[in-house]
């Protein structure tokens, strides 16, 4: 329906925990997950979570997705910690299970037009009756919304902190439901600065509630949810039998370096190219210098006609002049001769 555009241009608060499914891990059974000190391995991980998250996703191609995942939340090449463990599990739940789809609605209510205001809860009280490492897990913000720690005779939520999240929220919801905008015209919500969630110019403004003041912030989880969104169904949809890739990991690695061996083999021939014209022009240069210049060597020399040869080539005009000539010839060499002596 959000696809198609089937929805009607209404207002919408939507919003997640910071740990959503830490709860999941809480009640998880067949393990001690309400031990305080609960944690995992990594080949529990590995060898049992995600196969089995994989296959209740029914994803295609699930060797590639299970390598995937396990690059991608797991780090293969160092030992890590249980409490490390536990907290990539129980991000890689969080994921998968809440943040990739409700991002996925707030991106079509947004490419909609609907106002949309998006809201992250990442705050947990001391008093708090599941342990600390559950953070803001799935619907612990329902109790502040409905004024739980104003409730007398509550064993839990008691903190001064706690009331003044639960007033906030209240406030929030109470303008929303009045205004169509949970910023209210004469409170202490203006000074939040909660601003709608708009997908198209990049802005994707959210609320982070948590235990320092409320503030505005952009990109939820961008890598994460693009991993979800994008990435995985691209995986989940190709098909190594005609051709793509066998693994989800190399292939942008092989894309990479694909890439860059075509463009150092562009640049190689755009360069031979240039040395080629260049050589050329060099060489047309030096062939129009030649031709412009005309040098007469001395073997070269066209040596002159013999008087014989002349007389017959110019008649009698040549004979008168070449008779004055050698008659002029004589009359120099007089000058030229050292004078006799008396």
């Amino acid at each position: 329906m959000l696809q198609k555009g089937r929805m009607q241009n209404k207002s919408i608060i939507i919003g997640v925990t910071d740990d959503e499914a830490t709860i999941v891990l809480y009640n998880l059974p067949g393990v001690h997950a309400r031990d305080k000190t609960f944690n995992l391995t990594k080949q529990f991980v590995i060898n049992k979570v995600i196969p089995r998250l994989v296959e209740e996703a029914g994803y295609k191609n699930p060797r590639e997705i299970e390598a995937a995942l396990k690059f991608y939340y797991i780090d293969t090449a160092r030992e890590e910690s249980m409490n490390t463990m536990r907290q990539n599990y129980g991000q890689m739940l969080t994921d998968a299970i809440f943040t990739s789809g409700v991002l996925r609605s707030i991106r079509y209510h947004s490419q909609l037009a609907i106002p949309t205001y998006f809201y992250v809860f990442d705050y947990h009280s001391q008093n708090d009756s599941l342990p600390a490492w559950t953070g803001a897990y799935h619907g612990v913000d329902l109790k502040y919304l409905f004024g739980c720690p104003f409730v007398l005779g509550s064993m839990e939520l008691q903190e001064e902190l706690d009331k003044v999240i639960s007033d906030l929220m209240m406030k929030l919801w109470i303008n929303f439901a009045l205004n169509s905008d949970p910023i209210g015209t004469n409170d202490f919500t203006q000074k939040i600065g909660w601003t709608q969630y708009r997908y198209s110019d990049d802005s994707q403004y959210y609320l982070n509630i948590s235990a320092s003041l409320p503030r505005r912030q952009q990109h939820y989880r961008h890598e994460h949810v693009v991993f979800w969104n994008s990435y995985i169904p691209m995986v989940a949809s190709m098909d190594p039998d005609k051709g793509d890739y066998s693994s989800p990991i190399s292939a942008p690695i092989s894309t990479y370096y694909s890439t860059m061996m075509w463009l150092a083999a562009a640049f190689a021939i755009i360069f031979f190219i240039i040395i080629v014209i260049l050589l050329v022009k060099l060489c047309c240069y030096r062939k129009i210098g030649r031709s412009h210049s005309y040098p007469v060597e001395e073997n070269h020399r066209i040596p002159p006609p013999s008087p014989g040869v002349q007389q017959q080539q110019n008649g009698p005009s040549s004979k008168r002049n070449s008779g004055s000539s050698a008659t002029g010839g004589r009359s120099a060499s007089r000058f030229l001769q050292p004078p006799e002596k008396r």
